[in-house]
């Protein structure tokens, strides 16, 4: 019989294999960020509302400016997100964005108290020394492409560090879809306009991928990670999404042909295996 509590380390697993996609459906789409941005936000809350009426929920209004302000900020961090992967290749994308951990430790001790060992920010610290290794071989200039790509994904994990810790702020055990419908709800309002704008169309069989997308990524990924997160520290659940790099690039490689260099592997390794150290250290318990 398998152990119950392995369970939320597996649902964030499975979720870091959903996770591991995204870049493929960028390439796939071939989108504009704000119209990826549209599918990825607007599903997820057309999907969860569904959910809602036909169960009789309604999401919970506690701490509800603290879950709209999380949610303002996702609209920029899906710009970020999305420009990222559109402008360097998958494995960099991944790797920057992956930097999440480490402003997730930093926001965690501001906002939740969660101290951090002189260990472990000395790690994290290391881990951040990978990401100069990324911009390697690129033309250091505010024109080129990995450059953009490289700098808007550790944007994107800034953000998408702030608003997983003003979410489980909001109310520790918060049910996973209401954290899908808040993360998602400015951001689906936001970039609604996309559908109006010339040279943003897109064909019924796009739509469907795009639709799917949203639904496979946007709903089924966060719920399953949100299910585990909220039954473990979230030290613990940002070392098992590590997996998603791994997988990522092993998918960007099978499907696209993309192999790291170097400087991408090497930079990619500091990255992960300080943090991986850092999050499997003792942590104090928060005052």
């Amino acid at each position: 019989m398998i152990n119950p509590k392995l369970f939320p380390s597996a649902m964030v697993l499975a979720a870091t294999f959903v996770w591991s996609t995204s870049g493929l459906f960028v390439r796939w789409l071939g989108f504009p960020p704000a119209t990826l941005s549209l599918f990825r936000s607007i599903i997820p809350v057309i999907l969860v509302s569904i959910w809602y009426v036909v169960r009789g929920y309604r999401p919970s209004l506690d701490s509800l400016g603290l879950k709209l302000t999380a949610s303002a900020i996702n609209p920029v961090r899906m710009l970020a997100y999305f420009y990222g992967f559109t402008h360097t290749t998958i494995a960099n994308a991944v790797i920057a964005l992956y930097t999440w951990p480490i402003f997730a430790a930093l926001f965690a001790w501001v906002l939740l108290g969660e101290r951090v060992s002189g260990r472990q920010a000395l790690l994290l610290a290391l881990g951040f020394s990978g990401i100069p290794l990324l911009y390697i071989g690129s033309n250091l200039t505010i024109s080129n492409a990995d450059v953009l790509g490289i700098s808007s994904m550790l944007v994107a994990a800034a953000l998408h560090a702030l608003t997983m810790v003003m979410l489980k702020k909001a109310k520790r055990g918060v049910d996973r879809f209401e954290s899908i419908f808040y993360q998602n709800l400015i951001s689906a309002f936001v970039f609604i306009p996309v559908l109006w704008i010339p040279g943003y169309q897109f064909t019924p069989g796009e739509a469907g991928l795009g639709i799917f997308y949203g639904a496979f990524v946007g709903v089924l990924g966060y719920a399953l990670f949100f299910g585990g997160l909220h039954q473990m520290a979230a030290a613990r659940a940002s070392i098992i999404t590590y997996f998603e790099v791994v997988g990522a690039v092993i998918l960007a490689w099978f499907v696209f042909g993309e192999t790291p260099g170097w400087n991408t592997i090497l930079g990619g390794a500091l990255v992960t295996v300080a943090v991986i150290l850092a999050g499997s250290a003792d942590r104090a318990p928060p005052d």
